[in-house]
């Protein structure tokens, strides 16, 4: 191979894979707990739009609905009910996500062609779920959780230049844990008899 043809080889794989910093992954990050970006810097919208325009199909199997697919919509929530771990609900419109495989991949998300994810973020993950830990037995404690779910999506080939489908992990709910303290766990089971 010459050095024409290895230098668009290069030029081609920077447009296609996202820049990343020394720990792997993506500046546009907000926390480094995040599974998506919205904005990236210097998304690839020329290069996703020209190769839409050769993938029908799988264009269609992802945005064959112009519904947002996602959970059961918010307003049928009981006005009676009150969570104990309070969430964040969120639609997101990524530009850059992480797949099954832990890569960071763009995603079809453009001006003509949008993908959303319907989302619950924890308001106060890591934090006391309300009302729980007065009302616990001796030793238990309650915890919020961020739960994550993934959603399928046309995003760009890292490593060819063509758009195909897969699944990027994104924030699906908020979830109260009840667990016990380690330390009365091991004094119960270090204090109990053999038989």
């Amino acid at each position: 191979m010459d050095s024409e043809s290895q230098k668009k080889l290069t030029e081609r794989a920077k447009v296609l894979l996202p820049d990343l910093d020394s720990k792997g992954r993506p500046t546009c990050l907000s926390s480094p707990d995040d599974t998506f970006c919205e904005a990236v810097q210097n998304y690839p919208n020329a290069t996703i739009k020209q190769e839409i325009d050769f993938s029908p199909l799988q264009f269609l199997e992802i945005f064959g609905t112009k519904d947002i697919d996602g959970r059961k919509s918010y307003i049928d929530d009981d006005l009676t009910e009150e969570r104990v771990c309070r969430r964040i609900p969120k639609v997101i419109y990524p530009q850059m996500a992480k797949n099954e495989a832990n890569q960071w991949i763009y995603v079809v998300n453009e001006v003509e062609y949008t993908q959303a994810v319907v989302a619950e973020i924890c308001e106060k993950e890591g934090k006391s779920c309300a009302y729980l830990d007065n009302n616990l037995p001796p030793g238990m404690y309650s915890r919020c959780r961020q739960k994550y779910s993934y959603k399928r999506l046309l995003a760009l080939h890292p490593t060819e230049k063509r758009t195909y489908s897969d699944k990027f992990k994104f924030p699906s709910c908020c979830a109260c844990y009840v667990k016990s303290n380690d330390i009365l766990g091991r004094t119960l089971r270090t204090g109990r008899k053999k038989t």
